[in-house]
């Protein structure tokens, strides 16, 4: 493994810094997230959807009638999908950056996060 300095690290990382994009989904969606209000309003609100939609199917109403809760229930989820898959793939192109900058592989740049920070 190269010798990597804290003070080479942190400079490397400081050029790269990650993106309101990024930091927003982290701090809102990521397990470790921060804030969880906006991630328990959600996860709420598909739970209420999904027990209406069981609900629904068991006293037969018609499909006809649930069109606008499906539309409101798959543009949530659909949504959330694109933006995390958006915010894991900039946040991975960003960290490709500092490692290609550094010299260093996945697995050498994962120990200097785990000694330096």
């Amino acid at each position: 493994m190269k010798n990597i300095t804290k003070k080479e690290f942190l400079s490397v990382q400081s050029k790269f810094p990650p993106s309101k994009w990024i930091k927003f989904g982290f701090k809102y969606f990521s397990k470790e997230g921060e804030n969880k209000k906006v991630k328990k309003f959600i996860t709420i609100l598909l739970g209420v959807l999904f027990v209406f939609f069981m609900v629904a199917g068991f006293i037969n109403i018609p499909t006809s009638s649930l069109i606008i809760p499906i539309i409101i229930y798959s543009g949530i989820i659909f949504g959330l999908a694109l933006y995390m898959l958006s915010v894991v793939l900039l946040n991975n192109h960003r960290l490709n950056k500092i490692r290609k900058e550094l010299g260093i592989s996945k697995e050498e740049y994962d120990i200097l996060v785990k000694k330096y920070n």
